[in-house]
């Protein structure tokens, strides 16, 4: 397999003994549609502190998706390919983000995040750009697009279908939601997954109606996304 050609400012990140994930830009950005991609991916260096061992991997162009290039070469923690690229026109779909490879059994080691460059004025313009990169790179860390597989993701709800108590049972989440305040919830098990909503949203995300603006809730809003 070839080496990966980037057509834009190529990649930074990754390296050293604590988890970085490593960013690929394949379209141009401005300055501050890259910072947002780099402001994310250090906020979830805050939050994943372990370092992943690095993994020789080819990809052959395409597999994560239609114009995506072809790479030879060793992956630390996690490689994040991101664009700004037109998708579907103004008020279409907002962009899209998943991880396309992960180790064995375990974490996501390739991932894509790309998004509509017709919808990215008014994302901006309302201060929402830099959120929904940080949410869609979430994603494409596993949250909610591993609970499934990695068995975390207990009584799914049928989209269309009445709402069951869906809801994820890994141990870590379960200390986080009782340390702001999940020890007196009583609405059904721990910790509340989305039981409403489309395809991309239900069993994905945490319950909107009770964390609300939480980061990884199904909906953005204006404001803090703790």
């Amino acid at each position: 397999v070839a080496p990966a050609t980037f057509t834009a400012a190529g990649c930074a990140g990754g390296g050293g003994t604590a988890f970085k994930p490593t960013l690929c830009y394949l379209t141009s950005m401005t300055a501050t549609q890259r910072a947002a991609f780099e402001n994310a991916a250090a906020r979830w260096q805050q939050v994943i502190t372990g370092d992943l061992p690095d993994v020789p991997l080819s990809v052959a162009a395409g597999a994560c998706g239609t114009g995506m290039p072809s790479f030879d070469l060793s992956v630390d923690d996690v490689l994040i390919l991101a664009s700004v690229k037109p998708i579907d026109g103004v008020n279409g779909v907002l962009g899209s983000a998943g991880w396309c490879y992960r180790r064995t059994g375990s974490l996501p080691i390739v991932g894509a995040m790309a998004f509509d460059s017709a919808d990215i004025a008014s994302m901006e313009s309302s201060g929402l750009f830099a959120p929904v990169v940080m949410h869609e790179m979430g994603h494409v860390l596993g949250v909610g697009t591993l609970w499934s597989s990695l068995g975390l993701l207990v009584n799914p709800s049928p989209v269309g279908g009445p709402p069951l108590d869906t809801y994820f049972n890994g141990s870590g989440a379960l200390a986080g939601f009782d340390a702001i305040g999940g020890s007196t919830y009583t609405g059904g098990q721990k910790v509340p997954v989305e039981n409403t909503g489309q395809s991309g949203t239900i069993n994905l995300h945490w319950r909107e109606s009770v964390l609300q603006n939480e980061l990884m809730t199904g909906w953005i809003v204006s404001g803090a996304n703790p």
